[in-house]
């Protein structure tokens, strides 16, 4: 159509809506002493390469940010989902020129594979007063700057909430107690009686 320009955009791994659809995350928040233990699946479920791709200085990174009831933020961390490549002597390399040639040895892949799971726990130290807790987590694509002022660019992607998990273990354990107490109280009832 006269009048029109297409888009030519490469809307692979750098498209915050390709990377929401290829990489799906839920998690649970549960308080292990003065620490949020935020427990997170991270599923490859649509792209047909492991996440991220491409050149080692692309990496995912995980936010994790824990809140008090009154929404003061009281701990935070973040993880990376990367794949480090290093030259003979076992140092990270940090540019594409300098993987590109002297890339030796991979020192950490814990990129997640195509419809694969991968669970992860990051322990989020928590300072101040708080009687409930919630988390939000935060997966940014980071990638190196055109920029020279900066060092690398974050895309955000997807954001998601995360309650504090409550173990509901001890009420439902005395209910299952009162319930086996009282079917034994009328069994013993109905056996008297006869």
């Amino acid at each position: 159509k006269e009048g029109r320009i297409s888009d030519h955009g490469m809307r692979g791994g750098h498209s915050p809506d390709q990377l929401k659809n290829a990489l799906k995350i839920s998690g649970t928040l549960r308080l292990n002493g003065k620490s949020g233990v935020v427990d997170l699946i991270l599923f490859n479920n649509r792209s047909g390469h492991k996440i991220p791709t491409g050149i080692p200085t692309h990496r995912v990174v995980i936010a994790a940010r824990v809140f008090n009831e009154k929404g003061t933020e009281v701990g935070n961390k973040e993880v990376f989902i990367e794949r480090i490549l290093g030259d003979e002597n076992g140092r990270p390399l940090t540019s594409g020129e300098e993987i590109f040639l002297n890339a030796k040895k991979v020192l950490k892949d814990n990129r997640v594979g195509p419809k694969k799971k991968k669970k992860m726990k990051i322990d989020v130290p928590i300072s101040g007063d708080f009687n409930e807790l919630s988390a939000t987590i935060s997966l940014f694509y980071e990638i190196p700057s055109p920029d020279p002022t900066l060092k690398k660019t974050r895309i955000n992607f997807n954001n998601i909430a995360i309650p504090l998990y409550r173990e509901r273990f001890p009420f439902m354990a005395i209910i299952i107690i009162l319930l086996i107490i009282t079917a034994c109280l009328v069994t013993y009832d109905i056996i008297i009686r006869k």
